[in-house]
């Protein structure tokens, strides 16, 4: 899944909300934090009723961090075999970042309903 472009980033992730239920999420472009001076691959965010998500293409898949929310989602990805944690997860491709957003998705919106 190499991308070659800023273009070819956003529109990969633009794809991934549309199918994940976050059509209407508009991404925003944010400094690569992983990268000296920011200098990096950019890293983009989307807007949440619960907080921001940013994702970001690396060289092992697509990082998902939804820090910003302080929702600590780790019990979704428990038996999921990647880089995890409270605040993010890493999908190995583009249909496992699908599902991953959708499962954020659903926690969210139950969530907001209480």
């Amino acid at each position: 899944m190499a991308l070659q472009t800023q273009d070819d980033s956003r529109k990969l992730f633009t794809e991934i909300l549309t199918a994940a239920g976050y059509g209407d999420a508009k991404l925003t472009t944010v400094p690569n934090a992983s990268s000296p001076g920011g200098q990096g691959a950019p890293w983009y965010k989307f807007q949440t009723h619960m907080g921001d998500i940013v994702i970001v293409h690396c060289g092992q898949g697509i990082n998902l961090d939804w820090s910003d929310t302080q929702q600590d989602l780790h019990l979704l990805f428990c038996s999921e075999d990647t880089a995890k944690g409270m605040y993010f997860v890493r999908a190995p491709d583009k249909q496992m970042a699908i599902d991953y957003l959708m499962r954020v998705w659903l926690v969210f919106f139950r969530r907001e309903r209480r």
